[in-house]
């Protein structure tokens, strides 16, 4: 079972990286005439523009690029050299990765915090107003869009209140309004999982016998319901930490985060396809990973996956 999921994610790697490649190269713009006038107030000349296609081998055929890319990545773990800056790509990756995850750290503390809380008590309290409440602010959260989030934020708490910075990655000051615009949506989504996920749990029969005899929301929370709801509302926690930190592309922008998204966004407006290339193959190898972990959870979560699985291995 291990070694068709390592075969199927290589498997996978490969077709993202081919269709990425495509994508990349069918981006509109000359590559080279614009590695070529980076820095220049003029155009640059022809005969320099041919050098630089021919340096980075434009001039060839995108398949025949796409195979010495994947000759240089497998025999010398090579990503390439980025057309905008000239440096590794593999290089800019590893700078701009830990502004990422310290984004991505935060916002998945915030929304845990929150969203875990919030949609046990949606899924347990009587109330049909504070539900009523709750829920509009579950769906509110989540249907708002993050850059406006973004903007309304910058707007009251760096411009008419200039109480937090604007942009740029320095202190925990600088991390609040970016951790916010994504706690925004984020809480939404993961209140109205957990909801869902302890209010399915709240029907079975054993739960139902649990309340006959007396025993209080806390204990049935702990002894019958948390275990079971874990599997599902864990695999979007994963998935959702695999989201930001893959790159929070909007709100690296906004806010001016020299994270993975916003490293995306100015590679693609260069047409940078080495560092489009080694981006999109670091994305989905964190998804692949985590995927991995999705399953290990399963197993030890549930005894009932684990024997099938080990059946069928059989």
């Amino acid at each position: 079972m291990i070694l068709r999921k390592i075969f199927s994610s290589l498997l996978y790697l490969v077709l993202i990286s081919m269709v990425s490649f495509l994508l990349s190269a069918a981006i509109p713009g000359d590559a080279a005439e614009m590695i070529t006038n980076i820095g220049r107030a003029d155009p640059a000349p022809m005969e320099m523009v041919e050098k630089v296609r021919a340096a980075y081998a434009l001039d060839q055929p995108v398949l025949v690029q796409y195979v010495k890319w994947m000759q240089r990545l497998i025999l010398d773990n090579n990503l390439g050299t980025s057309f905008r800056t000239a440096n590794p790509v593999s290089r800019e990756i590893r700078y701009c990765f830990p502004a990422t995850l310290e984004l991505a750290g935060w916002t998945f503390l915030v929304t845990m915090l929150v969203a875990v809380p919030l949609g046990i008590y949606a899924a347990l309290t009587h109330s049909r107003v504070i539900g009523f409440l709750i829920q509009m602010i579950i769906v509110i959260g989540y249907a708002l869009p993050v850059f406006l989030v973004g903007n309304v934020l910058l707007w009251i708490f760096a411009v008419k209140l200039p109480w937090l910075p604007a942009i740029g990655r320095g202190d925990w000051h600088n991390a609040v309004l970016p951790v916010l615009t994504l706690s925004v949506h984020m809480i939404g989504w993961s209140s109205q999982i957990v909801r869902s996920s302890v209010k399915e749990q709240m029907n079975k029969t054993y739960v139902l016998v649990a309340k006959a005899k007396g025993l209080s929301n806390w204990q049935i929370i702990r002894s019958y319901i948390l275990r079971p709801a874990l599997i599902p509302i864990l695999t979007s926690f994963l998935m959702m930490f695999g989201r930001l930190i893959s790159g929070s592309f909007i709100v690296e922008y906004i806010f001016a985060w020299n994270g993975i998204g916003r490293l995306l966004i100015d590679s693609v407006m260069a047409r940078d396809i080495p560092m489009i290339q080694g981006i999109i193959l670091y994305i989905a190898v964190i998804f692949i990973l985590i995927n991995f972990l999705i399953d290990l959870l399963y197993i030890r979560l549930d005894p009932q996956i684990s024997e099938q699985l080990l059946g069928s291995a059989a």
